[in-house]
């Protein structure tokens, strides 16, 4: 008597209880499916309304293109004056090397001290303090034929540089050659030489 066979059979074997096929079907999963679409529908219109109330508005556009309108602005003007300055000072780097390059670096820095000296009493930049008419010799065409027809080593100027860094308004705001006697220097209250220089308070 042949039994009826309650067995299932695949590709892969026998299968003893038919809801355990690989093949079968279970609602439950489609409603599972259905649900997580509907979870992902509902996270992706967060997501948009997230992205929305996050755009920036004009307002904060606007102020972000003066930020930077305002930065570039303050950089040219830190150039513009890094740039002046520089300009005045490399005045006054000029005058120490044409009037004292022969002369020691005690003797160039005691130049650019006169020169910061009379800086602090007139206020005037170190341009306008050493370009004042017949103030130094190398600038003065009556005394000197202009300084700027002989051209300076590297090494003159970079040490006149030096100088001018180290100095500070000195107790002297004349000097002048020792062989000279100008008038000016006859009413000094006192004076130092250095080296061919002779420096006087007036």
């Amino acid at each position: 008597m042949l039994l009826e066979s309650t067995q299932v059979y695949s590709d892969r074997g026998p299968y003893l209880n038919p809801s355990d096929h690989p093949y079968e079907i279970n609602d439950d999963d489609f409603e599972d499916e259905d649900d997580d679409d509907e979870n992902d529908e509902e996270d992706d219109f967060d997501a948009m309304e997230c992205d929305k109330t996050q755009e920036p508005s004009y307002m904060d556009q606007a102020w972000a293109v003066a930020r930077v309108v305002i930065g570039m602005v303050i950089m040219a003007l830190a150039v513009f004056f890094m740039a002046s300055a520089a300009s005045a000072d490399e005045t006054a780097i000029l005058t120490i090397a044409y009037e004292a390059s022969s002369q020691s670096f005690e003797g160039q820095v005691a130049v650019a001290s006169v020169i910061k000296a009379r800086m602090e009493r007139s206020g005037k930049s170190a341009k306008e303090t050493v370009l004042k008419p017949y103030q130094f010799s190398c600038w003065n065409p009556k005394t000197h034929q202009p300084a700027q027809k002989r051209k300076l080593s590297q090494r003159e100027i970079d040490m006149a540089k030096k100088a001018w860094a180290a100095a500070r308004p000195g107790a002297f705001d004349h000097y002048c050659r020792y062989d000279c006697r100008p008038l000016w220097a006859k009413s000094a209250k006192k004076s130092v030489r250095i080296g061919d220089h002779v420096f006087y308070k007036i």
